[in-house]
């Protein structure tokens, strides 16, 4: 009995430390378990960074531009406007137009709320170049950048880059197309825009171009007057000069929306239309350089000067340097090229 009880009690105290031991450590299925969790938690984790990292990046790479015009009733800047739509929409960028209908008080009211809203980048045409100074200070005070496209102003301390058609240029090119029509000289009829930078150049290298003729005294402008850059407000300066000045033989006018109230204002004073030499190349200006009416138009492209400020726009934002100044070639519009791109801007 006593030789049996001892082999119990052995056999118990294997039992007991076969099982303390098998206690102490995990079968390979709790083994594989655990480290699976382990795994899932760090997937989640680097799963959950990548999700933040992706979110910053978008965060960061998505802008907001503004397009600050100083009328949409004009096909130039609404062919900008769309331009730059289209390319914000292709790089995800919010969008935004503004129009003041040169009204400048009104741009003013427009540039603070605009600022307000915390912009990445205003795209700036002036309602007036020399009444601008106020809005663009606010944006700058704000550390909004702005660039201003097509109406080039004075106040350059206050935007990044000015970008703009050649505008002395087209003028220029006017001229020299007027010359050889009238290689003797001949009475001119001005339609301008002082309040413009851009119609201001204009004129600048049209008068240019008249006084590098060996005779420029025969070129005599007889009457000049400010059409607002616009048809319905061109015609009645340009009837006042068709009326006061019948010698007129040939006119300048800014832009086309001005050569269209020169033709509209020849009709209602019942005389023929003078030879018009204008600056722009709109779907509606060629119809008439294709019948004739206009006699010659220098081009412009809105196109272009959307693609190009919204490149230097993501140049900057990116911290590269830009230019201060970037002037678009102007260039004649020939009637095979106004047959090609009828309809549209070019």
């Amino acid at each position: 009995m006593g030789k049996s009880r001892l082999l119990k009690t052995a056999f118990a105290g294997l039992c007991i430390s076969i099982l303390g031991l098998t206690g102490c450590s995990s079968s390979p299925e709790q083994t594989t378990a655990a480290q699976n969790t382990e795994a899932q938690a760090e997937a989640g984790k680097e799963e959950s960074s990548n999700e933040q990292s992706q979110a910053q990046e978008e965060s960061s790479s998505s802008k907001k531009y503004v397009f600050m015009s100083g009328t949409m009733s004009n096909s130039f800047f609404i062919a900008i406007s769309d331009k730059f739509q289209s390319l914000c929409d292709d790089a995800g960028y919010s969008y935004s137009v503004y129009d003041c209908d040169w009204d400048s008080a009104l741009q003013l009211t427009q540039m603070e709320d605009v600022v307000n809203s915390k912009p990445d980048m205003i795209f700036f045409v002036a309602a007036d170049v020399d009444g601008a100074r106020e809005g663009l200070q606010y944006a700058h005070n704000a550390g909004v950048p702005v660039m201003v496209i097509d109406n080039p102003v004075p106040d350059t301390d206050l935007v990044i880059s000015q970008v703009a058609s050649d505008n002395y240029l087209g003028g220029y090119l006017c001229a020299e197309a007027l010359r050889k029509d009238f290689p003797e000289g001949t009475a001119i009829g001005v339609l301008d825009m002082p309040s413009n930078g851009a119609c201001r150049d204009r004129l600048d290298g049209f008068m240019a171009g008249l006084e590098a003729a060996e005779n420029a005294d025969a070129y005599v402008i007889a009457g000049q007057l400010d059409g607002g850059g616009m048809l319905d407000s061109s015609i009645q300066p340009a009837e006042d000069i068709l009326i006061a000045h019948p010698e007129i033989q040939a006119c300048f006018t800014i832009n086309g929306l001005s050569a269209q109230g020169f033709i509209t204002a020849a009709a209602s004073v019942g005389r023929e239309v003078p030879k018009i030499y204008t600056v722009d190349a709109s779907p509606d200006d060629k119809e008439f350089l294709l019948d004739g009416t206009i006699r010659f138009e220098a081009a412009q492209s809105p196109f272009t000067l959307a693609e190009t400020c919204f490149e230097m726009a993501d140049q900057y934002l990116a911290g590269e340097e830009i230019e201060a100044e970037v002037a678009v070639p102007c260039y004649e519009m020939t009637l095979e090229e106004a047959e090609k791109t009828r309809g549209s801007w070019q």
